[in-house]
């Protein structure tokens, strides 16, 4: 589970803003900026794909395609 998850932060939100940052001129002033947007977006990203990846599982589990 924790490396589906960890691909999907990394192939949905890691390498779109590492392919946009290499796209934009970056300023010293909007450093900061950017640092949040993107690792502080990326636990928030993570914690998105950790509820839907709960809900998914608790939706397979009562549809029977699971055992607990």
């Amino acid at each position: 589970m924790y490396w589906y998850k960890s691909f999907m932060t990394v192939a949905l939100w890691d390498l779109p803003w590492a392919v946009a940052v290499s796209r934009v001129t970056l300023r010293e002033e909007t450093g900061w900026a950017w640092h949040g947007w993107i690792f502080g977006g990326g636990v928030v990203w993570m914690g998105v794909v950790t509820g839907l990846w709960a809900v998914g599982w608790g939706w397979a589990l009562r549809r029977g395609f699971l055992q607990a």
